[in-house]
């Protein structure tokens, strides 16, 4: 049995798999707020996935230094082949973020990444990046949420069940993330939903 969260296995069709169920939407939704990230901001970005985020960074056409934190190397090494990079300055890091030394950025990314965490680590999670956020620096995080209808609910839980099996997802249900932001003292600056107000953009930022 791999350890928990391998997308190793469906790193070449994960895509795909999001492209059938959500269309354009989950490329829209990740897109959004990248205006809020300045000229020569220090970037984390973590469990990117393939690297399609880097496409979206690359057409802001300013500058920008990036720590590309990933689990999956087969992922990193998708993501490697949406360069050359003209604008981007990316250090690559294979490992798990639970596991990892931080430095402190301006920006810090999360976008389906805080989903895949039972309580208790996601609670760990939150705090380990909240600690390597500069002061007045943002955190952008898209992610599925309840909507509170039983369709959309029932397509959230069908998600979790099928990921539990072919990546040994950790998480089994979708859990309140700005709970757990606010907590850890954050505020949302602005929101935007999609498809159906199952899936969030937000942008956070420490109390003032």
């Amino acid at each position: 049995m791999s350890g928990p969260n391998d997308f190793n296995r469906i790193a070449g069709i994960y895509d795909s798999i999001g492209q059938i169920v959500f269309g354009n939407t989950l490329r829209q939704s990740q897109s959004t707020y990248l205006d809020t990230i300045k000229t020569g901001d220090s970037v984390l970005i973590v469990g990117g996935g393939s690297g399609q985020l880097l496409t979206e960074l690359e057409n802001l056409q300013i500058p920008i230094k990036i720590e590309y934190l990933e689990k999956s190397q087969k992922m990193i090494n998708l993501s490697k082949l949406r360069g050359p990079f003209k604008y981007l300055s990316i250090n690559f890091i294979h490992a798990d973020l639970l596991e990892s030394q931080l430095n402190k950025y301006n920006v810090i990314i999360t976008n389906f990444f805080l989903d895949v965490f039972e309580e208790h680590n996601l609670q760990i999670v939150i705090a380990k990046l909240s600690g390597s956020l500069k002061v007045k620096g943002l955190w952008l995080v898209t992610d599925f949420v309840s909507a509170g209808k039983p369709v959309q609910n029932l397509l959230i839980s069908a998600m979790y069940r099928f990921f539990k099996i072919v990546v040994n997802l950790e998480g089994n249900k979708l859990l309140d993330f700005e709970k757990y932001l606010q907590e850890a003292g954050f505020a949302k600056r602005k929101s935007r939903k999609f498809y159906y107000q199952m899936i969030e953009s937000c942008v956070y930022k420490r109390y003032q």
